[in-house]
């Protein structure tokens, strides 16, 4: 019963062509093509496929199936096939909007997320992020430049586009390990202070600016941006670089409104985020286990909000 409807669902995938060995040995090959993904279920599965983005990613993950092939094909069958999923037509879209909707990121749960996420540890992090420990877009800007000066190069960029002086407040919004702050007081000599919720960035950020000697110019605060009050604090640019995905699809306004009440008149913002070209869910794998609480705003959400 259970290949049965493995059968039906992997039939029901357009424009893909893929070989599965199911659990008993027998294989199956699906299109029309040469196949260019081999899907092996090395047990029987215990798969929901009212869900079947967090079925088939936790099977990935306990051992119980295995992908060979170019991931990047996988990635484009699914965006492919998403319409088609179960789950993914109008009543599945309303569920998810009423969800989505009901669902408040209270600052509580924002810094449990954050926590599952950036706490990991600093030495995992360091072992394949560059020395500056940006975990966010690079700047190529030709393709013989190293991780480190791409990261560089994307701080030195940002600076640049926040047109700053000397004796200027800065505040940085999810602040990382703090190496735009440092950057910013060393090149600009303006006053930075950054602000994140994670325990291991902020202490690892504060023993850089210690060892830095930076602490007259640089501050770090282990502190939800909502907490910052603009009755005391306001500042000249302010910026925020792959936080806002953390926001969540509820708070999306709340974070524009702090943000202006924060800045001084005539201030300037600089945000950099993720976008999507449509409004679409969650990928309910991700959130579960990479980016809990997360949301990829499209571009008219964002630019609406502006």
């Amino acid at each position: 019963m259970k290949k049965t409807m493995l059968e039906s669902f992997f039939k029901s995938i357009r424009q893909a062509d893929f070989k599965v060995v199911y659990w008993d040995g027998t294989k199956s090959q699906y299109g029309t093509g040469e196949p260019k993904i081999t899907v092996t279920f090395r047990e029987e599965p215990d798969l929901n496929l009212e869900d079947p983005v967090m079925s088939f990613g936790e099977a990935y993950m306990d051992g119980v199936i295995d992908y060979e092939g170019d991931f990047a094909e996988i990635i484009r069958v699914a965006e492919l096939n998403k319409d088609r999923l179960p789950n993914s037509g109008l009543g599945g879209k309303m569920i998810s909007a009423l969800q989505s909707l009901n669902k408040t990121v209270a600052k509580k749960k924002q810094q449990e997320n954050i926590k599952h996420h950036y706490d990991l540890g600093n030495d995992f992090f360091s072992l394949w992020l560059d020395g500056t420990m940006n975990y966010s877009c690079a700047y190529f800007q030709n393709p013989g430049m190293s991780l480190f000066e791409a990261q560089m190069a994307k701080i030195d960029h940002t600076l640049k586009k926040l047109n700053l002086s000397a004796g200027q407040s800065l505040l940085d919004i999810g602040s990382g390990w703090g190496w735009l702050i440092i950057r910013a007081a060393e090149k600009y000599d303006v006053q930075a202070l950054g602000i994140t919720l994670s325990e291991e960035q902020y202490q690892g950020t504060r023993e850089k600016i210690k060892s830095m000697g930076l602490e007259d110019r640089v501050d770090v605060q282990l502190k939800n941006y909502l907490d910052l009050d603009e009755n005391e604090l306001r500042f000249d640019k302010i910026v925020s670089i792959g936080m806002f995905e953390h926001v969540g699809k509820s708070n999306l306004a709340q974070y524009m409104e702090k943000v202006n009440k924060l800045l001084v008149p005539g201030g300037l913002s600089l945000l950099h985020t993720i976008t999507g070209m449509v409004e679409k869910g969650v990928n309910s794998w991700i959130e579960k286990y990479i980016f809990p609480g997360g949301y990829i705003p499209s571009l008219r959400e964002t630019v609406w909000l502006l």
